[in-house]
């Protein structure tokens, strides 16, 4: 993943942006980023929830609209109109970012 930091990949939003581009309901691209890799790691139970009794480990995000250049693996790019940006962040059931309301 270390190579994907600075392109293509970048981070768990633009993923989810460009699934979101793709037709993926919003929805879905929740689901597909939170309790699909849980299920894929056979941690469904621990990750991917909100249960009770689970771990904190939240990041909120806000739904942008605009314009957005997109690239995948192939150095592909396309515009998308929507984009996804990290609100706040909680860690353990403690927030470790929260917006800069200065900005």
């Amino acid at each position: 993943h270390r190579g994907n930091v600075k392109g293509p990949v970048v981070d768990q939003g633009t993923t989810m942006a460009k699934f979101l581009h793709l037709g993926f309901t919003l929805p879905e691209v929740i689901r597909l980023s939170t309790l699909g890799p849980a299920q894929l790691l056979g941690r469904e139970g621990a990750l991917g929830t909100l249960r009770p009794g689970t771990g904190a480990d939240i990041t909120l995000f806000r739904v942008v609209d605009g314009e957005f250049a997109l690239t995948d693996s192939e150095k592909r790019t396309e515009q998308a109109t929507r984009n996804f940006v990290v609100t706040h962040t909680v860690r353990g059931g403690t927030i470790v970012k929260e917006p800069n309301h200065s900005a």
